[in-house]
């Protein structure tokens, strides 16, 4: 484990991504190439729900550098994480109250999450696992009270995989249509912070209006 990593994550993080198989880093340019690797063998399954997917398999070193710049510095306050396998990089966790684009979660109790995962590494569980070290983040690290999940109402994946994890269906709205695969339908899942005893139990749906999209 690297200095930097150790720095930058409570040691519950450290032993729980280590536990599951994982190794979570925030994003930084010097991950361009090995983000160049992971989109080479396509990137068709995440444009079905990320409009940028589209081209992203075509994309050279440099362009996902750039890519990585412009979360960095995107007006809207984010966390980006990079997932690695080894020394595979597998895939990838964002974290905001403002990130698609359908308007910000205004309570600073909650925050959106939305990952994806490389093609060679589909259908191996790496999703959840993902799923569970940005929970972690989110509840350990930055002490939010409210985890959301949201998905289109065609990505069924994603529904098992909320069910799974144990978050509350909340909501369904209606969305724009921007990726191949979206049906306008969207519908919304919570978690609350299971190690803070303040935290309400009664979730109210009015803060999932503008939520995440996923896909592994």
């Amino acid at each position: 484990m690297s200095e930097m990593n150790k720095e930058e994550f409570p040691i519950a993080i450290l032993k729980l991504s280590k536990d599951l198989g994982l190794r979570v880093e925030k994003l930084k340019p010097i991950h361009a190439a090995q983000l160049q690797r992971i989109f080479k063998p396509g990137t068709e399954h995440i444009a079905e729900y990320f409009v940028w997917g589209k081209d992203a398999f075509k994309w050279s070193t440099k362009d996902c550098l750039f890519w990585i710049q412009d979360l960095i510095h995107e007006a809207a306050p984010s966390e980006n994480y990079v997932f690695f396998k080894g020394k595979d990089l597998i895939g990838f966790g964002a974290l905001g109250a403002y990130i698609t684009g359908m308007g910000p979660i205004e309570d600073s109790k909650h925050i959106q999450m939305a990952y994806w995962v490389g093609k060679d590494h589909l259908k191996r569980g790496y999703g959840d696992r993902i799923v569970r070290i940005m929970e972690a983040i989110v509840f350990l690290y930055r002490f939010y009270d409210y985890m959301h999940l949201i998905h289109d109402s065609s990505n069924h994946k994603t529904a098992h995989m909320a069910q799974r994890l144990g978050y509350k269906f909340e909501d369904y709205y209606d969305a724009e249509i921007k990726a191949r695969r979206e049906s306008g339908l969207y519908y919304s899942w919570v978690k609350v912070n299971p190690f803070m005893s303040d935290v309400r139990t009664k979730i109210v749906p009015s803060q999932t209006r503008n939520l995440i999209r996923t896909s592994d």
